[in-house]
């Protein structure tokens, strides 16, 4: 952020009475800017090491494995760290209300709306990856971006996911939405549709990985708080989405049902048997003589 900026959001701050929420990030702008020093410091270790681990043992061995696996270590975090810093801000109070009473009572609400629907899977993540599956077209593990290395238990071609009754780990781990003890907005909670191939995935957390342009109809929207909105409709313009696809948390229970599989209704498959039943006794009737027909359609009557 330019000198000139940073005098205008310090200034605002004061306007609205949120000097402490300033001062608090400074101290997280300034942490950042010390771990980026230390961790590109790090990086070039690991670099140095890579080198040397080839040089003495050659690729195909464990050592050079180890030192790979470092190296992509440390690009991971120092990527995750430059994205993070360029979202910090200053909290807002309201904002940190707001996200509070998202975890508090928006898993039971749409759980009472999707009920057993597990068609419906939910990934959470923070705002600066958001704009990374967008960019990206999908969700992938860190295994598949950085040469093999795990950041979490996901398979390479799997991602991490919560179903309408299992979504409080989403929004409690996963989604940010306590990253305001960071300086940094929420994160995103992604709304997917998943495939008959992930049903068995379920009691693992977990659902294969899928190209959002080449299955629309299997991403239904991202959902966030008021502060992302405008942000996020900006990226989903920018790679080529309709801007429609992202709700704020209040806005996706309003439309979720509309989104809802239900079950097969059994009820419905009988009475289409009875009425198959009710032909093929009309059918009968035609075969009876003038003697039984009326005695036939008593019956077919209390059928009914």
């Amino acid at each position: 952020m330019k000198l000139f900026d940073e005098w205008k959001l310090k200034r605002e701050c004061q306007k609205l009475g949120h000097e402490n929420e300033y001062n608090d990030y400074k101290k997280v702008k300034e942490v950042l800017s010390n771990d980026k020093t230390m961790y590109e410091g790090f990086l070039k270790k690991a670099e140095e090491n890579l080198a040397r681990a080839k040089e003495l043992h050659g690729e195909d061995t464990l050592e050079y494995s180890k030192a790979s696996d470092e190296v992509n270590r440390w690009k991971y975090n120092l990527e995750q760290l430059i994205l993070k810093a360029q979202f910090i801000r200053p909290n807002n109070p309201s904002d940190i209300s707001y996200r509070k009473n998202i975890i508090d009572e928006f898993s039971d609400k749409i759980a009472s709306i999707l009920g057993d629907d597990t068609t419906i899977r939910f990934h959470g993540t923070t705002i600066y990856y958001a704009k990374e599956i967008l960019k990206n077209n999908g969700i992938s593990s860190s295994s598949s971006r950085y040469d093999g290395y795990d950041s979490s238990t996901d398979l390479e071609d799997e991602i991490s996911v919560t179903t309408p009754s299992t979504i409080n780990r989403t929004l409690s781990f996963f989604t940010d939405l306590y990253a305001f003890q960071s300086s940094l907005p929420a994160g995103c909670l992604f709304v997917l549709r998943a495939s008959d191939e992930d049903q068995e995935l379920t009691k693992y957390a977990a659902m294969k990985s899928f190209n959002f342009k080449n299955n629309p109809e299997r991403f239904l929207g991202v959902c966030t708080t008021s502060e992302n909105i405008p942000k996020v409709r900006e990226w989903l313009k920018e790679y080529g989405y309709e801007e429609n696809l992202v709700f704020t948390f209040d806005e996706f229970l309003a439309i979720a049902h509309k989104f809802k599989i239900d079950k097969p209704d059994t009820t419905l498959a009988s009475e289409v048997s009875s009425e198959e039943t009710l032909i093929d006794a009309e059918g009968l009737i035609k075969e009876l003589d003038d003697e039984n027909i009326d005695q036939t359609l008593e019956v077919k009557s209390r059928a009914r």
